[in-house]
């Protein structure tokens, strides 16, 4: 399953269903789950497999549906004129998704809003509606961090400083990760070692994507540290310095090349492309 490519349609349908999913048609599930972060689903899971983690289609279809919305969260923190405002809206829809199950945030009517983000939160949040209460308070307290890391990162100017955000970041995210599977993935005893895996493969994403966008994310404030040469090779060392983690060791080193197999069957092509695919019609 998870090496199926960016076409099968497991990435475009729902492969489980939960209550509350009628609402949308399947247009409108494709639209908001078909993107964001789908594609780093089939690289983390194929790393799984390795491990002989059987994913189960609720933990799978849960999963797609936190990396879509991840993915739009994501885009509305960073792209947003204000960080400290857009994270306090997040922090407040956060709150309320843990306080109250049945309402939903109308993030539709605030600012310059993508329109399938409302609709990936609502998906989420139907997916994740019959966890446990301890698994969704863990789940949301580390979106949390993950939203109040980007205003620390935006106001960051020192770039060893900036690189512990960047683990930071990727430590939580991994635990989002795990929030997201069921008692039969949890129980399993490789699980952990997964998700270890998963913080090193993130952490050396994270610091990749920040060095190579360190310049546009300066001018777009989205990080104080300057784009100097100095910088630079800081934040290329920390990345390289990841990367080698990755092949430390046979076990590590399986499960890498099985997650970068595993994204080159996803697709060839650059994310954003590959994610602009239609596969349902109108």
């Amino acid at each position: 399953m998870t090496y199926a490519r960016h076409t099968s349609p497991i990435w475009h349908l729902p492969i489980h269903s939960f209550p509350g999913d009628d609402q949308y048609s399947l247009a409108e599930y494709e639209r908001a789950v078909f993107g964001g972060y789908v594609s780093s689903i089939s690289t983390l899971f194929a790393a799984a497999n390795v491990l002989d983690i059987s994913i189960d289609d609720e933990t799978f279809e849960r999963s797609k549906r936190a990396a879509s919305a991840a993915g739009l969260i994501d885009d509305f923190l960073d792209n947003g004129s204000d960080i400290n405002s857009a994270n306090e809206l997040y922090q407040q829809q956060l709150n309320r998704y843990q306080t109250d199950d049945h309402v939903m945030p109308d993030v539709v009517d605030v600012g310059d809003v993508d329109e399938r983000l409302p609709v990936a939160i609502d998906l989420l949040h139907n997916s994740t509606a019959d966890l446990s209460e301890k698994q969704r308070s863990e789940a949301i307290a580390a979106a949390a961090r993950i939203g109040a890391l980007a205003v620390e990162k935006s106001q960051c100017d020192n770039v060893h400083a900036y690189q512990g955000l960047l683990v930071a970041e990727a430590v939580d995210t991994a635990a989002l990760i795990g929030g997201m599977a069921s008692e039969k993935v949890k129980a399993h005893r490789q699980t952990d070692r997964f998700l270890q895996w998963c913080s090193s493969a993130l952490m050396f994403a994270i610091m990749a994507d920040s060095l190579r966008d360190l310049g546009d994310d300066y001018r777009s404030g989205r990080t104080n540290v300057y784009p100097s040469i100095s910088a630079k090779r800081a934040l290329f060392s920390a990345t390289r310095k990841s990367a080698k983690f990755l092949y430390r060791g046979s076990g590590q080193r399986q499960m890498t090349m099985a997650a970068l197999a595993a994204r080159r069957k996803f697709s060839m092509l650059p994310t954003k492309y590959a994610l602009s695919h239609k596969y349902l019609q109108d």
